[in-house]
């Protein structure tokens, strides 16, 4: 089987997973953890590993780990401001299965808008601000087709929603560990270095 038919067999098959992958959870700190707990020693943690679990398991707890990870953003973010819309961009799109879970993460709509480049668009649109020739940033939001992605399953919202405090808990459990790493690879690297 060639890999990228071993890949959609894989997403098909998370697809078919319950919320929660049978309790395998993905922590993404592959690089750290930026907002909202800024701890560059945060690690990416596989949790609730077993036999059980092949593939398509890691494929969906991979996807809602990230959703998870955005969805914690999004909570700081609420603390701030009232958000009345979600849209979203980048490569996940493409993915009907990760659109779906990210709603369902959320509870809300997620709004597509109809390109994928969003971050380039967002520069120009400053760059018309700052040369004058936008009026403001909100007179470019015109500028911008958006269209439904996906509705949330309330079903699934609610099951996410206690994942998602497992999520954050397991986390706020591991701290001290990600710090002890953090120092152990300090420590292996002084030793390393001439």
């Amino acid at each position: 089987m060639t890999r990228s038919r071993t890949s959609r067999a894989s997403k098909a098959q998370a697809a078919a997973l319950p919320p929660g992958a049978e309790g395998l959870i993905f922590l993404p700190y592959l690089s750290g953890e930026r907002c909202p707990h800024w701890n560059a020693d945060a690690r990416g943690v596989v949790f609730g590993l077993s036999l059980r679990h092949g593939r398509a398991h890691f494929v969906r707890a991979i996807m809602e780990g990230v959703a998870f990870r955005m969805y914690s953003v999004f909570n700081a973010l609420s603390d701030l401001a009232d958000i009345h819309e979600i849209r979203a961009s980048g490569g996940f799109i493409r993915s009907p299965l990760w659109l779906q879970i990210v709603a369902d993460v959320f509870g809300r709509q997620i709004v597509l808008p109809d390109t994928q480049e969003m971050s380039a668009i967002g520069a120009v649109f400053m760059a018309m601000y700052a040369l004058g020739i936008a009026p403001s940033l909100a007179a470019t939001e015109r500028l911008v087709r958006v269209g439904v992605g996906a509705q949330p399953d309330m079903a699934r919202h609610a099951r996410y929603r206690a994942l998602f405090a497992q999520f954050e808990t397991l986390y706020d459990h591991l701290r001290p560990d990600f710090a002890a790493l953090a120092a152990f690879r300090a420590d292996e690297a002084a030793a390393a270095s001439p």
